[in-house]
């Protein structure tokens, strides 16, 4: 597991409960000014872990533009609403170990799915495809998720909308849902995806 923490050691442990001897982990740092700047190659790490007030002071779109799939806030749990609001994978709170930092990276790693025509892939929230990534909203994501999970076979509408968070079956918020989920695949590239994306039946299948 290859992590990049923006910033340097001494900003790295202060934010640890305490220091552990856990199972290693390698571990890289990066000044800030020089990440923002695109000076670092982030593609061989798995996350990212940035410091809160770094990544919401990040101009909107240059941060999840160049990070690792899974990027991890830090810092004080009253800014964690905000920083997922900014597009975070998710949110370590202040003082926090190495296990749980560890843990968190695992989660994720495991929660990637490649999509049917294995041109893009979901990791976590983030949508990466050839022509860029998206950050998908919570429900929306496990929405896709599922449905790669069970592509060539059909889910109920009742499924996904559970799974969703829509809370009911009457109206066409699902329908509007999937047709984002349409327009997010489009965007980065899925377009043979987003075709294969359709209702039928009462239920949703992605081919």
């Amino acid at each position: 597991m290859r992590l990049l923490f923006v910033g340097d050691r001494e900003e790295y442990y202060r934010s640890l409960a305490g220091r552990e001897d856990g199972e290693p982990f390698s571990l890289s740092f990066i000044s800030y000014d020089a990440f923002t700047g695109g000076l670092a190659d982030v593609e061989p790490f798995d996350a990212l872990v940035v410091p809160a007030m770094r990544f919401l002071s990040t101009p909107p779109g240059r941060l999840s533009g160049a990070a690792p799939a899974v990027t991890i806030a830090c810092g004080p749990a009253s800014i964690a609403d905000e920083c997922f609001e900014a597009g975070c994978t998710d949110y370590l709170c202040e003082p926090w170990g190495e296990t749980e930092l560890r843990a968190r990276v695992k989660s994720w790693a495991q929660s990637r799915r490649r999509a049917p025509d294995g041109v893009v892939s979901l990791e976590g929230r983030r949508l990466v495809g050839p022509s860029g990534s998206v950050i998908l909203s919570e429900g929306d994501g496990r929405l896709l998720a599922l449905l790669l999970a069970s592509r060539g076979e059909p889910v109920s509408r009742s499924t996904l909308a559970a799974v969703a968070g829509v809370g009911t079956m009457t109206g066409r918020a699902l329908d509007m849902r999937v047709s984002r989920l349409r327009s997010a695949l489009r965007s980065v590239g899925a377009v043979d995806s987003a075709r294969g994306l359709k209702a039928g039946n009462g239920a949703y299948s992605m081919s």
